[in-house]
């Protein structure tokens, strides 16, 4: 049996005092993804409440996307893993739909970005160098096809904000990114702009590699702009 750190209920609505317990196992890592909660009876039990009003409390963690409820063989209710995948599928859905733009993502990006090649200039370790620079050499043979930037630039990116150690970063870097990519994949970028973004990278590695957290930000900030001003360039070309 599970053994969870169930305290006393207080003089509320008892489904959402349940709840609140449940979800804090869960958000304390008590509860981990995946995780299989005890049979409805046994849980009962354990609160020393109905089994209705402990349906009554799955139902309200199931709504917020904490737990998953499955049928059949092998079902039950279990804590849910994370979709990280979410927010970025969000952002591409609200670009289709014109709520958004790539020029809005490519202006987040000059907010956290250039704070992420600071703080991976601090904290990256031999390992975290060794697969930045990996991904230049990819990018290096790929300069002069079309394949350029697709999938490395964003695994750049990515492997930028891992260094960091932060991964609420690296899960920003994802959502923003994933959706600039899949929005700009078939336009034609300006002559030498690949070259232009190689070069970027290159510095931005090296700043990294060197531990200079203030060069680092200064290069980035202005491969950001750079990198706007030639999607600017290809989306008004594009639209002609």
């Amino acid at each position: 049996m599970l053994d969870l750190p169930i305290k006393p209920l207080k003089y509320r609505r008892v489904s959402e005092e349940v709840a609140d317990q449940l979800r804090e196992a869960i958000f304390s890592g008590k509860l981990k993804p995946g995780d299989r909660l005890p049979s409805e009876r046994d849980l009962a039990e354990q609160f020393g409440v109905s089994r209705l009003v402990l349906r009554e409390a799955l139902r309200s963690l199931e709504q917020m996307g904490l737990l998953v409820v499955k049928r059949g063989y092998g079902g039950g209710t279990f804590v849910s893993q994370v979709d990280k995948a979410a927010v970025s599928q969000s952002l591409s859905a609200m670009i289709r739909l014109g709520e958004t733009s790539v020029d809005d993502l490519t202006e987040a990006r000059l907010i956290y970005e250039p704070e992420i090649a600071r703080l991976a200039a601090e904290r990256a370790t031999e390992i975290d160098l060794a697969k930045i620079k990996t991904l230049l050499e990819e990018q290096r043979t790929t300069l002069s096809t079309q394949s350029f930037g697709q999938p490395t630039n964003l695994s750049f990116h990515r492997a930028i904000a891992e260094a960091t150690k932060n991964p609420v970063l690296v899960i920003l870097v994802d959502a923003v990114m994933d959706p600039v990519r899949e929005a700009v994949q078939h336009l034609k970028f300006p002559r030498g702009a690949n070259k232009k973004i190689l070069t970027a990278h290159e510095r931005i590695h090296r700043a990294i590699k060197q531990h200079k957290p203030e060069l680092a930000y200064k290069v980035m900030l202005q491969h950001v702009l750079e990198v706007r001003e030639m999607l600017k360039r290809a989306l008004a070309k594009s639209q002609r």
